[in-house]
C-alpha cells in the first residue's frame, strides 16, 4: 500500500479505508506493508497525528517516509510533481519485499503520478478527484464546482496553496500507464472520470468492518445530531452550524461535531457568538471506540457537504450502526 496519509497521521476517510483494507487482507493471511508520509500531516496541521487508541494487533507492517525537511519535500511534489527521495524509498522497499501487488492510493504531496512497478500487479484506487483536479475536490475558491475553463495554477494561488506547475491546462489530468489498473469506489466518480477521458478499469465499493457491539445508549443521546469528518470549508460544517442556530431548538436536539481542521477556530467562535455552548459540542479527534458510541447512539448523522462527495466512508460507517443520514451535497450519489 502506498498512501500519503495513514492512521494515526491522517486527515480523512481515504487513509481510514487504506487501514481497513490492510487489516482485512492481513487477517486473511496476506503479508501487508504500508508506505506512508506522516510528515505531510505535520506540515498541514502543525502537529503530529493522534496516537492509536484501539490497542489491537493489526499485523500490518508500517514503513514511514521521514525526510529531513518533510514540508519542503511536500511542496516540491505539489509544485513540480517530483519526489526523488520518496520514489527511491519506494523502489528500495519493493526491491527488498518483492511484492506481488503494489496498491497506490492518495499520494498527493508524497509522490507524483502513480506508476507501475516491475514484477508486481499495480493498482490505483481513486478516492477523490485528484486524477482530474489538482485540488482533489473540483472546487473553486468561491466553492463553486469547476466545470472549466481550467486554470489550475490561478485557482491554487487564489486558494493560497502551492501552484501545481506540472499540471497546466493542457495536462491537468493525470495520465496512467496501461499497466496500472484504475479503481473507482463509485459509479458516480467513474462517470466523472469518463467525462475527462480518463479510463476506469473497475468499480469496487468502499466498505467498513462489521461494528463491534455498541454500549447501550443513554436516552438523551437519541436527541443528538452528529457530524464526523474534517472541519474544512468544503465540508459545509459552518453552514450546518448556522442552520442549527436558525432552527431555534424547536426539536430539542443537541449537535456534536467530531473532527479537526482549519475551520475549528471559526466554529468555536461562532458557537460562542451564537450562545450555543449548551447545545453544541466540538470534540476534536476522539478515540475510535468513543466515535462508534457517538454514531450508534445518535438520532442521525449529518453530511452537509459543499462539494460533490464520492462514496464518503463516514456515511457507510454511520449506516453500519443503523444510524440514518441526513445528506446534503451538490451532487447526490
Amino acid at each position: 500500500m502506498v498512501s500519503t496519509h495513514f492512521p494515526p497521521h491522517h486527515l480523512g476517510g481515504d487513509a481510514v479505508l487504506v487501514d481497513y483494507l490492510s487489516r482485512e487482507l492481513a487477517s486473511a493471511g496476506h503479508e501487508v506493508h504500508v508506505l506512508a508520509f506522516p510528515g505531510a500531516y505535520s506540515a498541514l496541521r502543525g502537529t503530529k497525528g493522534p496516537g492509536r487508541d484501539d490497542g489491537d494487533e493489526s499485523h500490518v507492517e508500517e514503513h514511514l517516509f521521514e525526510p529531513p525537511m518533510p514540508k519542503m519535500d511536500m511542496v516540491r511534489t505539489l509544485v513540480f510533481g517530483s519526489a526523488p527521495r520518496a520514489e527511491r524509498e519506494l523502489g528500495s522497499l519493493c526491491k527488498q519485499l518483492r511484492p506481488d501487488v503494489v496498491h497506490w492510493h492518495n499520494t498527493k504531496g508524497f509522490m507524483g503520478t502513480p506508476r507501475p512497478l516491475a514484477g508486481a500487479a499495480n493498482l490505483y484506487t481513486a478516492h477523490d478527484y485528484y486524477a482530474i483536479c489538482p485540488r482533489s475536490n473540483l472546487l473553486r475558491p468561491d466553492l463553486s464546482v469547476c466545470k472549466g475553463p481550467y486554470n489550475c495554477i490561478s485557482c491554487h494561488l487564489r486558494w493560497r496553496k502551492p501552484p501545481p506547475i506540472w499540471r497546466t491546462r493542457r495536462n491537468r489530468r493525470l495520465t496512467f500507464d496501461d499497466r496500472l489498473a484504475v479503481i473507482s469506489p463509485s459509479d458516480f466518480l467513474s462517470k466523472e472520470f469518463a467525462k475527462e477521458g480518463l479510463r476506469v478499469d473497475a468499480v469496487i465499493n468502499n466498505f467498513v468492518p462489521r461494528p463491534a457491539a455498541a454500549q447501550s445508549p443513554n436516552p438523551s443521546d437519541r436527541h443528538t445530531l452528529v457530524y464526523a469528518g474534517m472541519l474544512e470549508r468544503h465540508k459545509g460544517v459552518t453552514t450546518l452550524l448556522r442552520g442549527f442556530y436558525e432552527s431555534k431548538d424547536l426539536q430539542g436536539f443537541r449537535l456534536v461535531i467530531v473532527g479537526d481542521g482549519s475551520s475549528r477556530e471559526e466554529l468555536a467562535r461562532l458557537v460562542s457568538e451564537m450562545r450555543l455552548n449548551d447545545r453544541v459540542e466540538l470534540t476534536g479527534f476522539v478515540p475510535r471506540q468513543r466515535l462508534s458510541h457517538i454514531r450508534a447512539s445518535a438520532a442521525f448523522q449529518v453530511i452537509p457537504s459543499e462539494w460533490p462527495e464520492n462514496a464518503p466512508l463516514t456515511a457507510i460507517e454511520s449506516l453500519s450502526f443503523g444510524t440514518p443520514i441526513m445528506f446534503r451535497s451538490r451532487v447526490l450519489l
